[in-house]
């Protein structure tokens, strides 16, 4: 019996695909271990199928991901994010232990790969994150990834485990860190491996002044602009944090990439924020995203990346906290 209606179900996107196309590259930057693939529909139209279990995704196996960027879907999460947002989530269903995702094909409305967005640009972008945590505050997905995972999530003692696997990020993550540890001062070095020791510390201290849902991802391979929208995908790392961290995230990841300075982005966040940012907290994040990221912004001499050529603004941060709040924490 013939359908009637477009397809709505992952099993009937599927079915309905008349060519499939792999997408992903598996030696490229960032690379998870999730499989994507770009379906055309018989109708004409372009979905993308992401799909992946802790077996296949070094980010799953890391944060014990039961697979929230799923459950989302099933629980309604992406129905109840700001009309500002779009996640482009269609449907999801998990098939023989393999979770599965239907997504709107945005690909012409993503950011570039390593092409810099404009400060209005980057302004739009946290409008959306300030619209989605004032929407969840004070609610939390179950399902989220522990603060306290994400801080050490590429910490030695993190990545050591999958050293024997496919995945080339954690050796590239350990030689991060050798160069962190060969030209960091002693101090910030001492702090950042305490944080990995003892993340739940810091975690503590951050969620126990404020909670919301953060993407906590939002690296610009994950962005796009329409002009209605500002997509988010894969909320795969989504945590219950103050918003400060989701943007300390951005910023990470995405400093190079933005025409402004660190402190002019910094400033536009405070601006536009619905209500006055906590100066302490925003320390406390931009730390706690440097400890997660210092073994990618560390330079390597021999390849120099433009990735890397704000570390010496964020080791001066690390270095305002660890003065300010150093003594609370036992650095």
């Amino acid at each position: 019996m013939a359908r009637d209606g477009p397809p709505t179900t992952v099993a009937e996107i599927i079915d309905s695909a008349v060519q499939r196309v792999p997408l992903t590259d598996p030696v490229a930057p960032g690379y998870s271990g999730a499989v994507l693939e770009r379906l055309q529909l018989a109708d004409g139209s372009i979905v993308i199928l992401k799909s992946s279990n802790p077996a296949i995704d070094l980010g799953m196996a890391a944060t014990a991901d039961p697979g929230r960027a799923f459950l989302f879907e099933l629980d309604g999460i992406y129905d109840r994010l700001p009309a500002s947002i779009d996640s482009t989530v269609l449907a999801v269903d998990r098939d023989d232990g393999v979770w599965r995702m239907a997504m709107t094909d945005v690909s012409a409305h993503l950011v570039p790969g390593e092409q810099p967005i404009t400060r209005d640009e980057s302004r739009r972008v946290m409008v959306a994150m300030h619209e989605m945590h004032a929407a969840f505050s004070g609610y939390e997905p179950t399902s989220l990834c522990p603060l306290e995972t994400h801080v050490a999530l590429f910490s030695a003692a993190a990545m050591e485990p999958f050293l024997d696997g496919s995945n080339p990020l954690p050796a590239f993550a350990l030689d991060g860190w050798r160069r962190f540890d060969a030209m960091t001062p002693p101090r910030v070095r001492a702090a950042v491996h305490a944080i990995h020791a003892q993340p739940d510390h810091l975690a503590a201290d951050l969620t126990h002044r404020e909670r919301t849902l953060t993407h906590a991802d939002l690296s610009l391979a994950n962005v796009g602009l329409t002009e209605r929208h500002v997509i988010m995908l894969d909320f795969a790392m989504a945590c219950a944090a103050p918003g400060d961290f989701d943007f300390a995230i951005y910023l990470v990841q995405n400093d190079w990439l933005i025409e402004a300075t660190n402190d002019e982005i910094i400033s536009d966040w405070v601006e536009l924020a619905v209500r006055a940012v906590d100066e302490r907290t925003l320390r406390l994040a931009l730390l706690a995203a440097f400890a997660e990221y210092a073994c990618w912004k560390a330079p390597d001499v021999s390849e120099p990346s433009p990735y890397c050529s704000t570390y010496d603004w964020w080791l001066e941060a690390a270095q305002r906290s660890i003065d300010a709040d150093g003594r609370h924490f036992g650095w």
